[in-house]
């Protein structure tokens, strides 16, 4: 199942992702979606929500067809809006999303571009707020983001752009910055294992898929050499395997 993802299909379709707060001095959110919808469609879609009234962060489309951004706080709304992007139709479209709260300043990526950013940020704590994943809320209360997605990490950092610009070239989440993965879900397998670090969540309706556009793990490739004749390096495999994991055990 490592290169599955999940589809939202649906009115009614979330998942429910615990109610850790957001990162609030610095932080990178990042996901890869695949839409059924054309961005023009001037209905409300819901990729991710941390709602509650004058504090949360979101990312939305919403009915003018803009895109919404970033957080809102003590009701001031910090959000970057983007009018002006191209999200592909029936194709895989990844999104980074990064904020700094020393800097004032929001970033929003699509598809290997910045398509908006603001130089005015305040954040908020959201801790005991649910994560809504795919919808707005657990109501039905709007469209959900209604196609897939796969990928979906919140780091407690900025991203440098090597590291922002490997996850936009489909490395998965889990080897970029391991250290300050807050939470990592891939979006796979079973409702008991799709996610990481360290709350799994609940499916509501949430179907699995094939056809995610990165798999779990991409181990690099290693040539080994010994003298003929000898016995080869004592467990190779494992060495490899646990050197690739070593950020995410250590963090």
């Amino acid at each position: 199942d490592i290169y599955m993802s999940y589809e939202w299909n649906a009115l009614g379709d979330y998942i429910t992702l615990g109610t850790r707060a957001m990162p609030q001095t610095a932080g990178t959110l990042a996901f890869w979606v695949r839409p059924t919808w054309a961005q023009t469609d001037a209905l409300a879609h819901f990729y991710f929500s941390q709602y509650s009234v004058g504090n949360y962060f979101l990312v939305q489309h919403w009915t003018d067809n803009n895109l919404y951004v970033g957080w809102k706080a003590a009701d001031v709304d910090y959000r970057v809006t983007v009018s002006s992007y191209t999200q592909n139709q029936n194709a895989w479209n990844c999104f980074v999303i990064t904020w700094d709260d020393v800097a004032n300043s929001t970033v929003v990526r699509l598809n290997g571009t910045q398509i908006g950013s603001n130089s005015s940020l305040a954040t908020v704590s959201l801790t005991g707020v649910t994560r809504v994943l795919g919808s707005f809320d657990t109501a039905s209360s709007y469209e959900d983001v209604r196609g897939r997605m796969a990928d979906f990490a919140i780091w407690n950092v900025v991203l440098s752009a090597s590291q922002i610009a490997a996850y936009e070239s489909r490395v998965p989440a889990i080897r970029i910055a391991a250290q300050n993965l807050e939470n990592y879900w891939p979006l796979r397998g079973s409702a008991v294992d799709f996610g990481l670090f360290p709350t799994n969540g609940t499916l509501n309706s949430v179907t699995v898929e094939d056809h995610a556009p990165i798999g779990l793990m991409r181990p690099r490739k290693r040539v080994i050499t010994y003298a003929a004749g000898a016995a080869p390096p004592p467990s190779t495999k494992v060495h490899i395997i646990g050197a690739a994991l070593k950020g995410v055990l250590s963090g």
